[in-house]
C-alpha cells in the first residue's frame, strides 16, 4: 500500500508538471515575448502554484529531499524546454 501511494504521488506530480508547462506555453504564445509582463499575470501564478505541489509530491514519492530536488529540477527544465520550443508547429 505504501509503494502504491508513492507511485501514485509520482504520477500526479508528473501530471501537474505537464499541466503547468502547458500553461507556460499558452502564456508564452499569448504574449509572444517573455518581457511583456508574463511573470506577473494570473496564468503564470497558476503555473507556479501547480509546480509547488508537484515538488512536494516528488519528494514524497522518492522519499529523499535531495534526490527529489534534483529529479524535480531536471524534470522542470526538460518540460519547460520542450514546451517553450516550437516543436509542435
Amino acid at each position: 500500500m505504501r509503494v502504491a501511494k508513492r507511485s501514485l504521488s509520482g504520477i500526479i506530480a508528473i501530471i501537474l508538471s505537464v499541466v503547468a508547462a502547458l500553461l507556460i506555453k499558452v502564456n508564452y504564445e499569448l504574449n509572444e515575448h517573455w518581457l511583456q509582463g508574463t511573470l506577473l499575470n494570473p496564468m503564470m501564478l497558476i503555473a507556479i502554484a501547480l509546480y509547488l505541489p508537484s515538488f512536494g509530491l516528488t519528494i514524497y514519492a522518492l522519499n529523499n529531499r535531495f534526490v527529489g530536488l534534483v529529479f524535480w529540477s531536471i524534470s522542470l527544465l526538460i518540460v519547460v524546454g520542450i514546451f517553450s520550443t516550437n516543436l509542435f508547429e
